[in-house]
C-alpha cells in the first residue's frame, strides 16, 4: 500500500490498531488509503489518512 517497509514497519501493530480500511483506487494503483480504529466501520467514525499518493 506504499506504507513502507523493512524492520520499522510492524504490520501486525498496524492491522491491529487500524483493523478497517477504506481505499481509493487509481489507475492500477492506490491513490489513498484510510485507517478506521474499528472492525465495524459506522458513519460517524473518524478515520486517518495512512497513506496519500504524490
Amino acid at each position: 500500500m506504499g506504507l513502507g517497509h523493512g524492520p520499522s514497519l510492524d504490520l501486525e501493530a498496524l492491522v491491529r490498531e487500524y483493523p478497517t480500511l477504506f481505499v481509493e483506487v487509481g489507475e492500477g494503483e492506490y491513490r489513498k488509503v484510510w485507517g478506521i480504529r474499528r472492525l465495524v466501520p459506522y458513519l460517524d467514525e473518524p478515520v486517518e489518512v495512512l497513506y496519500a499518493a504524490a
